[in-house]
C-alpha cells in the first residue's frame, strides 16, 4: 500500500517535469530557428535535430494506443542477387548509402523511421502527432525516395557496373497499434502495416504503389494510374490500388469539407437589410449623412447582412447609375479585438485603404503615400490638410511647419476639419456617393468612436452613408450612441435578434439541402441546440459531418439516423468550438493555438516567429475552415489570415498554458518591433500587450508609457489614461520616481478632460508614494498641481496656500520650474483680486527662477508665461507702454519656439492694449492676425477671440452693422463649442448694439437670455452690466417701473458686490445707469455724471500723456459721450 501511495504521488510531479521539459525544448528550438539566417541551414539542422527528437519523444503518448497513421515501406529490389555479384564491403557501402538516403528523406518529410529491414526501411507518418496531410507527405517522401534511387542507380552503374539497381515503395493509411512492443516506441503493428508491406512488395521496380485508403486522402494532388484489383494475403476482397507517377503542380487544396462550397440564402434578415438600403438611399437623396448601426450578439448574422448589402449596392438604387459612374464608393473598415490599443485606429485604417499605406512601409514611405493620396482632393493647401490627418492617425509629421507647435486639442480639431473636407470632396456631385461601412465597432478605440460621432454632429455638410455593426456592448460603452430623442430611432438603430423557429427551420433546410429526405429528428436537434443563432447552426452541421453522422462525400448527403439519438453534441457554442478544436490533428491544433496568441488576425511570418513549424499546418487549417485568408495584408511580404470567427479564436486561446502564452507573446512582441521599421508608435500598445502577457514587464512598461504620450499628443486622452494606468500597474513600486512621473502625466490628462475626481485620486496616490519615498522636488510638483486644481474649482484661498507651500519647498530644494510656476500662480491670484502690486512682486521673484530651468524649451515656455502675466499687470495698471513691450517680446518668443497658443495669448493682450489706447485700426489688425493664426491651427475659441476684437473695433468707429455680423458669427461658435460664458457675453454685446440701432424689443430679449446665463454661472460683474442695459431697454419701451427697479438693483450691486472694483472697470456700466436715471428724471443722475467725468479724466491721464489725452477721450465712444454730456450740462452733472 505504501508503495502504491508513493507511486501515485510521483506521477503528477513527473507530468509537471515533462511539461516543463517540453516548454524548454520548444523555446530552445524557437530560439535556434530565429538564428537561421546567421547560422545557416546546415549548422542549424544539425543543432536542432536532437532537440526535435527529444521533443517528439516527450510528446509521444506512453503505453499502447490505437492511432490513424500512414505507413511507408521502401526497399532495394533484389538485394540478395545484388550481393552475390559484388564484394561484401562494396555491397554494404551501397546498401548503407541507400538506407541513409531513405531515412533522411522520411525525416525531412516529418515521418519517423521505425526500423531498418536489412535492405529497406519501415516508416510511419502521424506517429507522434496526427497531421491532416500525413498521407500526402508520405507519398511525397515515396516519390523522393524513388528519385534518390535513380540517382544511386546511376552511381552504381558507374562505380560497380551494376545495371539493375532499383528501389520500390508502398504506402497505406489505416489504424495501427503503437508502442509497448519489443521495439518500444517504434512498435507499429496491425493489418495496416501488413497492407503497406504488400503495397511495396507489389510495386514495380522504381515504382510507388498506394492503397485506396491513401488515395482518398491525396486525390487530386498526384498523377495516378489505376491498377487492376490486387489480391492481398489476409484481405478477403481484392484491393483497389494505384501507381503514383508524379506530383501535380497545383494551387493550395480546396477540398470540400463541412459547409465549404455550399451556397445558402440569407434567412430571416430581409427586413433588416431593407432598412440599411433605405438609409443609403436617404443619403443619396438628401446629400446629407445618414447613419445606421446594426447591433446584435456574436453569430447572429451581422456580417452576412453586410455582405448582402454590398452585393446589392453596385447595381444601384437609382436610375442615374452608369457603368463608368457607379452610384456608390464603398469604403469598408473593420475594428479588431485589439482595436482599443490603437488610438484613432479607424482613421489609420481609412488611410491604409485610401492611400495604400502598409504597416511595413517605412515612416517616410507612409507619409508620402498619405500626402500623395489625400492632397489632390483638397482645393486649397492640400499638403497641409493631408499632414494634419496623417499626424492625427499616428504618422510623424511633427517637423512640418503645419504641425509644429500644435497642442493636442488643436491638432484634433484641425485634423477632423480636414477629414470632413476630404469626405466632402469624395462625395462631390461628379463622384460616387461614399458608403462607409464600419464593422465590429464594439472593439473600436474611444477616439475612433469620437470621430464617428463628430461626423454625425456635422451630418448636414457630409453627403455620406455610414453603416456600422456592433455587439450590444457598444451601447453600454456609449449610451448616447443613439439619442433617445432622435426623430426616428428606428432609422438609426437596427437590432438583430435570434431567428424565430420558422426561420431557423428554413435555415436548416438550406444548410442540409443535399439531404433528402431530411429526417425531422435531425432538424429538431439543430434548431433546438442553436437557439436561433445562425453561426451555431452551421457549426453544429459541420460537427455532424466531421463525426460521420452526416456523410457529405457524395453529391447527395446521407444521414445515419440511428446515431442521432446517441450522438453527443456540446450544449453551448463555446463547447462546440472547443470540441472542434480538440478534433484537429495535434500539429494543426498546436499551430492554431500559437496563432491565437497573435490575435484574431495573424500573419504567417509572425506565426513562424512563434513556431517555425506552425505555418506548415496553415493549408490544412484553411481546408478545415478553421482559418481563412484575408484579401490584403497590413504587412507586405507575408500573408494575413484570421480565425473563422472571433469566438473560435477566443476558445483556442483559452486552451494555452501560461508558459505557452508567455513564450508566444514574447515572440510576438519582438516580431512587431522588428517589422514596424521606425513606425513603432502605431504599434506600441499592441507590442506592450504582448510583452505584458509574456512577463516581459520592462518592455511592456516602456511601450505603454510611450503609447500614452503618443495618444496624448493626438488628443486621444481617454486611451492615454488607460495606457498610463497599465504602465503604473506593471511598475508597482519598483521605481517610485517613474511611478510619480506616470501619475503626474495621468493627472495632466485628467485636467484636460476636466476629470477632477481622477485628479484628486492621482494627488492621493502621489502623496502616498512620497510618504514612503520622500522627494522634495516631486513634493513641490504635487503641491503646485494641487494649487492649480484648487484654482480650477474657484477655491482661491486653498490655491494660494498650496502655491506658497510650493514656493517655499521648491526654492529650498532648487526645483526651479516649480518655484517659477508657483510664483506665477500667486501672481494670477493677485490679479484676480485686483492686487496688481502684489502680482508684480510675485512675478519679479518668479522670472529669475524661470531663468534657472536647465532644459531649454521648458525654460523658454515658463519665462514666456510669466512675462505674459507681467504684461497683463502692466496693462491693468495703465503702464501701457511697458505692457506693449513685454507682450511683444512674448509674441516673438512664441514665434521662435513655434508655440501658436503662446502667440495667440500675447496677441490677445496686445489687442487689449490697443483698445485701452483707442487705437482701433491697430485693434482690428490684431484681430485679423489672431483669426488667421487660429484658423491655421484649428482653434475655434481663438477664432472667436479674434472676431471679438474685430467687432469691438467696428463698434468703436460706429460701424454697428459690421459689429453685429461679427457677433452673430461668434454666437454660432460659442454655441457649437458649448462655451456658455462667451455665449452670455456675446448676447450682451448683441443687446447693446441692437439697442443702439433702435431695436429695443430684440435687445430686451437678448438681455433676458444673457442675464439668465450670467447668473447661473455666478458672473456678478457681467450680470450687473447686462441688467443696466436691460433697464435702458425698458426706458426705450416705455416701461418706467421696470427701468427704475432695474437701475436701483444695479446701483445697489455696484455698492455692495463691486465696491472694490477699479473705477475704470465700471465706467461703461455706470454710464448705462446714468442714461436710465436721466430718462427717468432721477436726481441721482447729476452726481453720477460728475463722478464718471472725473474717472474718465483720471483713466485717460493714467493711460497716456497730456498731449495724447484728448485724442484718447475722443477715440473711445463712452469716454467721448461722457465728456460731451458733462460739457452740455455746463460742467456740472444735472438731472435736467
Amino acid at each position: 500500500m505504501a508503495g502504491e501511495a508513493k507511486s501515485g504521488k510521483a506521477a503528477p510531479m513527473q507530468e509537471v517535469d515533462s511539461n516543463n521539459a517540453t516548454e524548454a525544448l520548444r523555446a530552445a528550438i524557437a530560439a535556434l530557428e530565429s538564428q537561421r539566417a546567421t547560422l545557416g541551414n546546415t549548422v542549424l539542422e544539425l543543432a536542432i535535430a536532437p532537440l526535435r527528437a527529444r521533443l517528439a519523444a516527450l510528446l509521444r503518448p506512453a503505453g499502447l494506443q490505437h492511432r490513424l497513421v500512414t505507413v511507408l515501406f521502401a526497399d532495394v529490389v533484389g538485394s540478395t542477387a545484388l550481393a552475390s555479384g559484388m564484394d561484401a564491403e562494396d555491397t554494404l557501402g551501397l546498401l548503407s548509402a541507400a538506407l541513409r538516403r531513405m531515412a533522411a528523406i522520411v525525416e525531412a518529410h516529418q515521418g519517423r523511421v521505425l526500423r531498418f529491414t536489412g535492405d529497406g526501411v519501415k516508416a510511419a507518418f502521424g506517429m507522434d502527432e496526427t497531421r491532416e496531410d500525413d498521407a500526402e507527405r508520405a507519398v511525397r517522401a515515396g516519390l523522393a525516395i524513388l528519385t534518390a534511387g535513380r540517382e544511386q542507380a546511376e552511381a552504381a552503374a558507374r562505380q560497380h557496373g551494376i545495371t539493375d539497381f532499383a528501389v520500390r515503395v508502398g504506402v497505406h493509411s489505416g489504424d495501427v497499434a503503437l508502442g509497448a512492443g519489443v521495439e518500444d516506441d517504434n512498435t507499429a503493428m496491425g493489418a495496416a502495416v501488413n497492407i503497406a508491406s504488400r503495397m511495396e512488395q507489389h510495386a514495380p521496380p522504381g515504382g510507388l504503389r498506394i492503397s485506396h485508403d491513401t488515395w482518398s486522402q491525396v486525390r487530386g494532388l498526384f498523377e495516378l494510374e489505376v491498377q487492376p484489383p490486387l489480391q492481398v494475403k489476409g484481405i478477403e476482397a481484392p484491393m483497389q490500388t494505384y501507381l503514383v507517377r508524379a506530383a501535380l503542380e497545383r494551387a493550395a487544396a480546396s477540398v470540400e469539407r463541412g459547409l465549404q462550397g455550399l451556397a445558402t440564402p440569407m434567412v430571416g434578415r430581409n427586413a433588416e437589410l431593407q432598412r440599411l438600403l433605405q438609409a443609403v438611399e436617404r443619403a443619396r437623396e438628401t446629400r446629407q449623412l445618414q447613419a445606421v448601426t446594426l447591433v446584435g450578439d456574436a453569430g447572429l448574422g451581422k456580417s452576412r447582412v453586410l455582405r448582402e448589402l454590398v452585393a446589392a449596392l453596385p447595381a444601384g438604387l437609382s436610375s442615374d447609375a452608369s457603368p463608368d459612374r457607379p452610384p456608390y464608393r464603398l469604403l469598408t473598415l473593420r475594428s479588431q479585438p485589439d482595436g482599443q490599443l490603437r488610438p484613432w485606429g479607424l482613421l489609420r485604417s481609412l488611410l491604409a485603404l485610401q492611400c495604400g499605406v502598409a504597416d511595413t512601409d517605412s515612416a517616410d514611405e507612409a507619409k508620402c503615400k498619405v500626402v500623395d493620396g489625400l492632397s489632390p482632393w483638397f482645393e486649397d493647401r492640400g499638403e497641409r490638410q493631408a499632414q494634419l490627418i496623417g499626424q492625427l492617425s499616428g504618422l510623424d509629421f511633427a517637423d512640418s511647419p503645419t504641425v509644429k507647435g500644435l497642442d493636442p486639442r488643436s491638432l484634433r480639431d484641425q485634423a477632423l476639419m480636414a477629414l470632413r473636407a476630404y469626405l466632402q470632396a469624395l462625395a462631390a456631385p461628379r463622384h460616387s456617393l461614399p458608403v462607409l461601412i464600419v464593422e465590429d465597432l464594439h472593439w473600436a478605440d474611444d477616439s475612433s468612436l469620437d470621430l464617428l460621432q463628430h461626423l454625425l454632429a456635422h451630418a448636414a455638410e457630409l453627403p455620406l452613408a455610414l453603416v456600422m455593426t456592433a455587439r450590444p456592448t457598444l451601447l453600454t460603452r456609449r449610451p448616447d450612441w443613439v439619442q433617445s430623442d432622435a426623430a426616428d430611432t428606428a432609422d438609426t438603430l437596427v437590432t438583430l435578434s435570434p431567428l424565430p423557429e420558422d426561420h431557423s427551420n428554413e435555415l436548416v433546410q438550406a444548410l442540409l439541402q443535399r439531404v433528402a429526405p431530411l429526417p425531422p429528428r435531425l432538424s429538431e436537434l439543430i434548431v433546438g441546440r442553436a437557439e436561433g443563432n445562425p453561426y451555431y447552426m452551421e457549426e453544429l452541421v459541420r460537427r455532424l459531418i466531421d463525426d460521420g453522422v452526416i456523410d457529405a462525400t457524395a453529391p447527395r448527403w446521407t444521414v445515419q439516423a440511428d446515431r442521432l439519438d446517441t450522438v453527443r453534441l456540446p450544449t453551448t457554442l463555446v463547447g462546440l468550438l472547443q470540441a472542434r478544436l480538440d478534433a484537429l490533428p495535434a500539429g494543426e491544433r498546436q499551430a492554431a493555438r500559437q496563432a491565437s496568441v497573435i490575435g484574431h488576425v495573424f500573419w504567417d511570418d509572425a506565426l513562424q516567429a512563434l513556431d517555425a513549424q506552425a505555418p506548415q499546418a496553415l493549408p490544412a487549417l484553411q481546408r478545415a475552415a478553421f482559418v481563412k485568408d484575408r484579401d490584403t495584408s497590413d504587412f507586405e511580404g507575408t500573408a494575413e489570415r484570421q480565425f473563422d470567427h472571433h469566438l473560435l479564436h477566443q476558445v483556442t486561446y483559452d486552451t494555452l498554458l501560461k508558459a505557452e502564452r508567455r513564450l508566444g507573446h514574447g515572440a510576438a512582441a519582438r516580431w512587431l518591433q522588428a517589422r514596424t521599421q521606425g513606425r513603432g508608435a502605431e504599434f506600441l500598445a499592441m507590442t506592450g500587450e504582448h510583452a505584458e502577457r509574456a512577463g516581459e514587464t520592462a518592455l511592456a512598461i516602456d511601450c505603454f508609457e510611450q503609447a500614452g504620450k503618443d495618444a496624448q499628443a493626438r488628443f486621444a486622452n481617454a486611451i492615454a489614461q488607460v495606457y498610463c494606468r497599465r504602465a503604473l500597474a506593471l511598475l508597482g513600486e519598483a521605481d517610485p520616481g517613474r511611478s510619480i512621473d506616470l501619475l503626474t502625466a495621468l493627472g495632466k490628462i485628467a485636467d484636460v478632460l476636466g476629470d477632477r475626481a481622477t485628479q484628486d485620486a492621482v494627488h492621493r496616490d502621489i502623496a502616498a508614494l512620497l510618504e514612503r519615498y520622500p522627494d522634495d522636488v516631486a513634493q513641490a510638483r504635487l503641491w503646485f498641481s494641487m494649487a492649480l486644481l484648487a484654482d480650477r474649482r474657484g477655491d482661491a484661498a486653498s490655491s494660494e496656500r498650496l502655491a506658497r507651500q510650493t514656493c517655499e519647498l521648491a526654492e529650498r530644494c532648487g526645483a526651479a520650474q516649480s518655484a517659477a510656476m508657483a510664483h506665477g500662480q500667486l501672481a494670477w491670484l493677485h490679479i484676480a483680486r485686483q492686487d496688481y502690486l502684489g502680482a508684480g512682486r510675485q512675478l519679479a521673484i518668479g522670472l529669475p527662477w524661470a531663468g534657472r530651468i536647465a532644459a531649454t524649451r521648458p525654460r523658454a515656455e515658463t519665462e514666456a508665461q510669466i512675462l505674459t502675466l507681467s504684461g497683463m499687470v502692466a496693462m491693468v495698471s495703465s503702464r501701457l507702454g511697458e505692457a506693449r513691450a513685454t507682450l511683444t517680446a512674448v509674441l516673438s518668443r512664441g514665434e521662435l519656439l513655434g508655440l501658436p497658443r503662446l502667440q495667440l495669448g500675447a496677441m490677445d493682450n496686445l489687442a487689449a492694449v490697443a483698445g485701452y489706447l483707442g487705437k482701433w485700426d491697430e485693434l482690428a489688425a490684431w484681430g485679423e492676425r489672431m483669426c488667421t493664426l487660429a484658423k491655421a491651427i484649428g482653434s475655434i475659441r481663438d477664432i472667436d477671440s479674434g472676431q471679438l476684437k474685430l467687432a469691438e473695433a467696428a463698434e468703436a468707429v460706429g460701424d454697428l452693422a459690421v459689429a453685429l455680423r461679427w457677433h452673430d458669427q461668434r454666437l454660432v461658435i460659442c454655441r457649437a463649442t458649448s462655451d456658455r460664458r462667451m455665449e452670455a457675453i456675446t448676447l450682451g454685446c448683441l443687446a447693446r448694439l441692437l439697442l443702439a440701432q433702435g431695436d429695443a424689443p430684440r435687445a430686451q430679449e437678448y438681455c433676458s437670455q444673457a442675464l439668465t446665463q450670467h447668473q447661473a454661472l455666478g458672473h456678478k460683474f457681467e450680470a450687473c452690466e447686462v441688467a443696466a442695459i436691460a433697464a435702458l431697454c425698458a426706458v426705450r419701451l416705455r416701461q418706467p417701473d421696470e427701468a427704475l427697479a432695474g437701475v436701483n438693483a444695479t446701483l445697489d450691486r455696484l455698492q455692495r458686490d463691486l465696491a472694490d472694483s477699479p473705477a475704470f472697470e465700471t465706467i461703461v456700466l455706470r454710464w448705462f445707469c446714468h442714461q436710465v436715471l436721466v430718462a427717468l428724471g432721477d436726481e441721482r443722475a447729476g452726481p453720477l455724471l460728475e463722478q464718471l467725468h472725473a474717472d474718465v479724466q483720471a483713466t485717460a491721464a493714467e493711460r497716456t500723456d497730456a498731449a495724447d489725452r484728448d485724442r484718447l477721450i475722443q477715440a473711445i465712444p463712452n469716454f467721448r459721450d461722457i465728456v460731451a454730456a458733462y460739457a452740455e450740462r455746463g460742467g456740472r452733472g444735472s438731472a435736467h
